[in-house]
């Protein structure tokens, strides 16, 4: 009988396992693929010493931090980001130990929490060097692998006493160089979309080609018709090619304020099909308004459709697209064609809500509940084992 249990032990935990395996992880990402600038070692500061950077259009969480080791390094360093305009304590910092690590690379460390920095916004990598500790660089180029992301700016170094950093004069083009050399890993905070809700629109194939030239939000205006409608998910065509992230989002069209947001990550997704991520927050779209559905695109990046026919969905009498939009940088008024119709850029989409069928459960919620649901089926066989064997 212990044998039975325990196999029905395991084979709870193995399902849940299984269950738990079908989510996927979102994927990780590196900025830093640059080198030494010159054989310029130093060793003859104990303070914070790094480089600035500025974020892109998309937000970024950050999961790990990394500093250079060279040739004999063997301690262990405090790596923090801060926001420049707040240095009373950083963002999220990692005990980095770089003795481990093969020369000529990055050795990384778990930040102490994961933070989610803001798009457009400059910050600031430090790690924490002693007198006569690891050496380091005092000019290392920073590369960044992906600049619509991270673009490093600047070397600067901090006392860590709460007061302004130094910082090198961003209008001297220093091509990203720093000191240390230092790099950030992390994802996006981005929820893939797990639910079977179904969409508003079918999107057909773009009239006026795919596009890459253009770095602001484009997308088109939606109208509501006579009924509330509730959505749940937000997504972008997957052109063929297609890799990047990209911000989308919701704005009231008459407030033109973001009722709701999300970041699709391209990489790795199927050309032909949308990507959708799970928005920041359910939204209602009310009766006989109009929202902006908008994607940030990037220059020379992924390929979107100029023109977009976005036909209703089969079962959708809810929404149409009307016009379609673009807003451009530091404007705050959109841009389109009032009689664009069903027509839109890029490629958008939204699952909602289907009043006639009623919410839908999202597959990840039934994931859970199906492990627990296995988990417990081991419960009462356990107990009617230990009553037979009182009853014996």
């Amino acid at each position: 009988m212990k044998r039975i249990i325990s196999l029905l032990i395991a084979a709870a935990i193995a399902a849940v396992a299984l269950f738990s395996l079908t989510v996927s992880a979102a994927n990780e990402y590196h900025i830093n693929v640059g080198t030494k600038n010159t054989d310029d070692l130093r060793q003859d500061c104990s303070f914070y010493l790094g480089v600035t950077f500025r974020t892109g259009a998309t937000p970024i969480k950050v999961t790990q931090l990394g500093r250079y080791k060279i040739n004999g390094n063997a301690g262990t360093h405090t790596v923090a980001i801060f926001d420049l305009s707040d240095m009373s304590a950083p963002l999220c910092s990692a005990s980095v130990d770089v003795s481990s690590a093969a020369d000529n690379t990055f050795a990384y460390g778990e930040v102490d929490k994961q933070v989610v920095l803001s798009p457009n916004t400059k910050y600031a990598i430090y790690s924490m060097e002693e007198t006569n500790g690891d050496f380091w660089y005092n000019s290392f180029r920073n590369v960044s692998e992906r600049p619509y992301d991270i673009f490093f700016v600047n070397w600067t170094y901090y006392f860590n006493d709460g007061n302004a950093p130094t910082m090198g004069d961003e209008s001297v083009d220093t091509s990203g160089c720093g000191f240390v050399g230092l790099d950030i890993k992390y994802t996006y905070p981005s929820n893939e979309s797990t639910t079977s809700n179904p969409e508003l629109f079918a999107i057909k194939n773009p009239s006026n080609g795919l596009r890459h030239d253009c770095s602001f939000y484009l997308g088109g205006k939606i109208t509501v018709g006579d009924k509330d409608i509730v959505v749940t998910d937000i997504g972008r065509m997957c052109w063929e090619g297609n890799q990047m992230p990209h911000n989308l989002y919701i704005a009231d069209a008459s407030s033109k304020k973001i009722i709701a947001s999300a970041v699709v990550d391209m990489n790795g997704k199927t050309a032909g099909g949308y990507v959708y991520a799970k928005l920041d927050k359910t939204v209602t779209l009310e009766a006989g308004k109009s929202y902006y559905l908008m994607s940030y695109e990037h220059y020379d990046g992924d390929n979107w459709a100029e023109a977009s026919f976005d036909s209703k969905a089969e079962g959708n009498t809810y929404v149409s697209f009307s016009n379609w939009a673009y807003l451009l940088p530091g404007e705050t008024e959109y841009a389109g064609d009032p009689n664009g119709g069903e027509y839109s850029y890029v490629g958008l989409n939204l699952k909602y809500q289907d009043p006639e069928s009623g919410a839908s459960v999202p597959t990840s919620d039934l994931i859970g509940l199906a492990a627990v649901i296995v988990s417990l089926a081991a419960v009462p066989v356990i107990i009617i084992a230990r009553s037979k064997k009182h009853e014996n």
